[in-house]
């Protein structure tokens, strides 16, 4: 049958979250391994400053975290364009909701989008799925700030 307006829109936009999400858990999983690294480079400091080792500290050290930190500078960029794209999504299917419901209003029309899902259930994935996102790219940008030491005014 001939899907209505809000339907092909639910229905791209959940395509486009999921190519978005699926870059995401990319990210998160480069991002983790890079942090990691840093972790061990600081450990490698502490372990070098205990046995008074700062031929480690000097050669080294300071170039091997500048490089991981370097190396997490586009990924976090990365991650906060996709964050900024996911919410808007919440606000567009909002408009889109309420638009087809004038359409329908006006129309006398009361047919569902979909036969097994309101818009509004998606909508509250969508919200969901944003939070959980924010509340991840938060976690990301806290260790930024103290363990590889990028400034705030970065994104993290």
């Amino acid at each position: 049958g001939k899907q209505s307006t809000l339907s092909r829109f639910i229905v791209d936009m959940v395509t486009e979250i999921q190519n978005l999400y699926s870059k995401w858990e990319s990210l998160q999983t480069e991002a983790t391994d890079i942090i990691n690294e840093i972790k061990s480079e600081k450990i490698q400091l502490i372990k070098s400053k205990s046995k008074f080792n700062y031929s480690y500290y000097t050669a080294g050290y300071s170039k091997n975290l500048e490089e991981s930190c370097d190396k997490l500078h586009p990924i976090i960029h990365r991650m906060e364009f996709i964050v900024s794209k996911i919410e808007k999504y919440p606000r567009s299917l909002t408009a889109a909701i309420k638009l087809e419901q004038l359409r329908n209003h006006q129309l006398n029309l009361s047919s569902p989008v979909f036969d097994t899902i309101t818009p509004h259930i998606f909508l509250r994935y969508i919200n969901e799925l944003n939070e959980l996102i924010h509340r991840q790219f938060e976690i990301k940008q806290t260790l930024c700030e103290k363990l590889a030491h990028l400034p705030s005014y970065y994104s993290c």
